[in-house]
C-alpha cells in the first residue's frame, strides 16, 4: 500500500534509484521500548548499536525468529545498527526493549545443523542466490531458523517455500510436496542441489517436467514456470527398511508426460509393476526383476499414450496393489 504520510510506530519500505546518503536528525536515544504485535514486525534502532542477543522483550520470550536486515535480499542480522530497519517475528503482542546499557544477553541463535539437511539453491541471471533446506530435523536445528520475513516488494529476487519458510521437514517414511515461490528472478535460473541425508528421494517438478535429484546436481529453468514443486520422502534412519509392502500414489497426478511411482519392499524378491488401460490391456511393463529390500521408485513416460485413466499394479510375493492415474494432455 502506497502512503503519503508516515505514522509514528509504523515501518515502511522505500526504494531509491541509486545509492545515496540520507541524513537523519534527532535526539540521542539510549533506550527504547518498541510495541510489537503477533507476527512479523518492522522496527528501527536506537543511537548506538545493540547486539541482537541483548534485545529483550516484555513479556519475556516473545521472539520466535532471527532478526533480519535487508541488502539485495534478506540477511540474518547480528547487530541492530542505527539508521537501519529490521524484521523480527514475535509470538504475541508486547514490547521489544533496546538499550545501550550492558545487560544480560541471550545465547546467540546459530545456524547449527543446516549443513546436515538437504540443500536447494536457486541462482538468477544476475548471480543472486537464495538457499532452501529440507529433510528430517534433528535437535541441533532451532525451529526459528526456518522463518522468513514477508515477501519483499516487486523487483527484489526472493525464493521461499509457499509456507513462507526457508526450511521444511518430513516425518520419516512420509512424503512431502511443497510448492516453491520465486519472485522477481532474472531468467534463466540455475537450480543446484546437495542431498546430505541418506535415504532421501527427491523430485523437482517444473511445469510438466520431473527432475530426479540424486547426490549433487544442477538444472536450468529457462523461463518463469507456472509450477515449481519439491517432493521428497525420507527413510526412518540410514539403513532402515520398510516394515510392510507399500505402493504410493503416482506423482504428479494428473500428469503429462512423466510421472513417478514410489514403493517399499520389506524383503527381497521378484517385483512386477504393470500399467493397464481401461479395457484391462497391459500397455507398459515398468518393473519385472528381482530386487533387494528397500525404498524404490520408477518413472513412467506416457509419451505416445492418449489422455485418459490408466491403472498400475504392483506384485511382490503375496502382495498386490492396484492404483489409478490420469494422463491429461
Amino acid at each position: 500500500e502506497l502512503r503519503d504520510t508516515l505514522d509514528i510506530g509504523t515501518g515502511y519500505w522505500v526504494r531509491f534509484g541509486s545509492n545515496q546518503a540520507v541524513t537523519l536528525f534527532g535526539d540521542t536515544l539510549a533506550t527504547d521500548s518498541i510495541a510489537v504485535t503477533a507476527g512479523w514486525n518492522l522496527f528501527g534502532s536506537i543511537t548506538t548499536p545493540v547486539p541482537v542477543s541483548a534485545v529483550s522483550t516484555d513479556p519475556p520470550g516473545l521472539i520466535v525468529s532471527r532478526f533480519f536486515d535487508f541488502g539485495e535480499g534478506y540477511r540474518s542480522a547480528a547487530t541492530i545498527n542505527p539508521g537501519n530497519g529490521y524484521w523480527v517475528k514475535t509470538s504475541g503482542a508486547g514490547n521489544l526493549v533496546l538499550s545501550s546499557a550492558p545487560g544480560k544477553q541471550a545465547p546467540p541463535l546459530e545456524a547449527n545443523g543446516l549443513d546436515e539437511l538437504n540443500m536447494l539453491a536457486v541462482t538468477d541471471l544476475t548471480g543472486m542466490e537464495r538457499q532452501l533446506y529440507f529433510g528430517s530435523f534433528n535437535k541441533k536445528i532451532d525451529p526459528r531458523l526456518a522463518e522468513l520475513p514477508p515477501v519483499p516488494p516487486g523487483g527484489i529476487f526472493d525464493v521461499r517455500f509457499i509456507s513462507g519458510r526457508m526450511i521444511e521437514s518430513a516425518e520419516p517414511t512420509h512424503q512431502r510436496e511443497v510448492p516453491i515461490r520465486v519472485s522477481s528472478g532474472a531468467y534463466p535460473l540455475t537450480v543446484r542441489w546437495k542431498l546430505n541425508q541418506t535415504g532421501v528421494q527427491a523430485v523437482l517438478r517444473v511445469d510438466e517436467k520431473l527432475v530426479s535429484m540424486e547426490g549433487t546436481g544442477a538444472f536450468a529453468i529457462p523461463k518463469e514456470p507456472s509450477e515449481l514443486t519439491l517432493r521428497w520422502s525420507e527413510a526412518a534412519q540410514s539403513g532402515d527398511l520398510p516394515r510392510v509392502y507399500s505402493m504410493s500414489q503416482n506423482y504428479p497426478n494428473p500428469f503429462n508426460p512423466e510421472t513417478e511411482i514410489h514403493y517399499g519392499l520389506p524383503e527381497g524378491g521378484h517385483v512386477k509393476l504393470d500399467v493397464y488401460d481401461l479395457l484391462g490391456k497391459r500397455v507398459a511393463l515398468l518393473v519385472d526383476e528381482d530386487q533387494q529390500a528397500g525404498f524404490k521408485s520408477v518413472r513412467f513416460d506416457a509419451r505416445g499414450f492418449s489422455s485418459g485413466v490408466y491403472y498400475y499394479r504392483m506384485t511382490a510375493g503375496r502382495y498386490t496393489e492396484l492404483r489409478k492415474m490420469l494422463v491429461l494432455r
